[in-house]
């Protein structure tokens, strides 16, 4: 059963639930037809000197709306039909709100996921369309991401995650 709840959180872009309004959504809409298109991560800051440093937006929510929301939907809300696999066997992207299945799994899953992304989970025998996101966003910021998904889910699926993460031991690194 986990493998069934994980695989539903892990996917990546399917159909678009609104209309496109701009490259990112149209990529995110072309993805239920070619898994090998996924939307750009908003990319890391670059000091003076051209190094790469670390990015300071830790809010939440606009990191939510640069980053996820063109697959997740504005309001978590996933895409239509979310619970469908792609014709390519991956998952549309899943709803993050109450009515999904996110606040299922402990942080470190989570935080694995969004970092590393959901192509192959070896584990569970899941295919996802989840791009990768540790490159692009640091470890803060994936935490702020987490954190503001919290913000969709009701008072128990947020006492049901905390216990499910303290129970596992997966918590953030």
């Amino acid at each position: 059963m986990a493998g069934a709840l994980f695989a539903l959180v892990a996917s990546g872009c399917g159909t678009a639930t609104t209309e496109p309004a701009g490259p990112a959504s149209q990529a995110a809409s072309e993805f239920a037809l070619d898994s090998s298109v996924s939307p750009e991560p908003t990319p890391k800051s670059t000091s003076a000197t051209g190094s790469e440093t670390e990015p300071v937006n830790l809010d939440s929510s606009k990191l939510f709306a640069d980053n996820c929301a063109v697959c997740h939907g504005a309001q978590g809300e996933g895409q239509a039909g979310w619970q469908q696999r792609n014709p390519d066997g991956s998952f549309r992207a899943p709803a993050h709100d109450s009515t999904g299945h996110t606040w299922h799994h402990p942080d470190g899953l989570l935080f694995s996921t969004v970092s590393e992304g959901g192509r192959d989970i070896p584990d569970l025998g899941v295919t996802s369309g989840m791009p990768a996101f540790g490159e692009t966003l640091s470890p803060a910021q994936i935490v702020a991401v987490i954190d503001y998904l919290r913000t969709l889910w009701g008072p128990q699926e947020r006492d049901f995650q905390a216990e499910v993460t303290a129970n596992s031991g997966d918590r953030f690194p």
